[in-house]
């Protein structure tokens, strides 16, 4: 017997999500930091199956409209589920800062605050190398992974989000992309890289033109612009840590090692400091002059 279309409509009503995620959304502050890492699984695991169905029915496999109402159910679930998110944010004042970032939505703020917690963390580069962004951090088979692998995928997916909005002027940490772009692009034309990239073509097995390119001295851009998305990740990630930190202490961090001891003669300002009640006065007093603007 074949379902017809307006059996699935009403075993999927349409105000089905909304009478659920407002019944979900009256305790959402409460969540665990468990219980926000499987919805956002499980948005991701939504946007799958939709982006799946949306293909299939391109494809002509829906003749009877079955496959486009399972499909609209799983758009209302990854929208549903993306408020959700979004509303779990704007509880906290963490999540409020990570909001006001252009390209961050919901979704990207709720892992950050499930994931990570300055408590006990003083310097940011504890979360680098949770993040997976410790280029020293090696592991060998048999060995536990030393980072989270879906938090550094999911730090991977907001300097993408960066990357795509950079031509944005409100995009702050866009605009950051591009300019430690132009930068890594000048450093590689000037032969900066040139031992690294001759250290990599005697590592693997490469085509002739990438070879010849890296015995050349020079990196490929693929690679150039990796670099201009980890650093921006791990200045992002060092703000976030600041944010939090000042929120769950009421005071900065320590300075970073490379300020205090390595001779750096900036600090890049918080975006939207102002946001956090104290963080901006606080950063002005201690830092004055060598605050930069993005």
């Amino acid at each position: 017997m074949a379902i017809s279309r307006e059996y699935l409509e009403t075993a999927f009503p349409n105000d089905f999500h909304s009478i659920l995620m407002n019944d979900m959304a009256a305790g959402i502050s409460e969540y665990k930091p468990e219980t926000i890492r499987h919805l956002v699984d499980l948005y991701y695991q939504m946007q799958e199956y939709r982006i799946r169905a949306e293909s299939q029915t391109k494809e002509g496999a829906d003749a009877n409209g079955v496959i486009s109402v399972f499909m609209e159910t799983f758009r209302k679930m990854e929208k549903s589920i993306a408020d959700l998110l979004t509303q779990y944010c704007k509880f906290h004042p963490v999540g409020q800062w990570l909001l006001a970032q252009y390209g961050v939505s919901g979704v990207l703020a709720s892992r950050l605050l499930a994931e990570l917690d300055a408590k006990d963390h003083p310097y940011a580069g504890h979360f680098w190398s949770f993040a997976g962004l410790a280029p020293d951090k090696e592991w060998k088979k048999g060995q536990t992974r030393p980072y989270n692998a879906k938090l550094k995928s999911h730090m991977w997916k907001i300097a993408s989000s960066f990357k795509i909005f950079s031509g944005r002027e409100n995009c702050d940490y866009g605009r950051l992309y591009r300019k430690r772009k132009e930068f890594e692009i000048a450093k590689n034309l000037n032969g900066e890289n040139k031992e690294y990239a001759e250290k990599q073509a005697s590592k693997r097995r490469y085509g002739a033109d990438l070879k010849a390119l890296l015995e050349s001295g020079t990196l490929p851009d693929g690679q150039i612009d990796l670099r201009a998305m980890r650093y921006v990740e791990k200045i992002f990630l060092s703000h976030l840590h600041t944010v939090m930190y000042w929120v769950e202490y009421g005071e900065l961090p320590p300075a970073p090692f490379a300020m205090k001891y390595g001779g750096h003669d900036g600090y890049l300002m918080i975006p939207h400091a102002d946001i956090v009640p104290g963080l901006e006065e606080a950063l002005k007093a201690q830092y004055g002059g060598l605050l930069k603007r993005m």
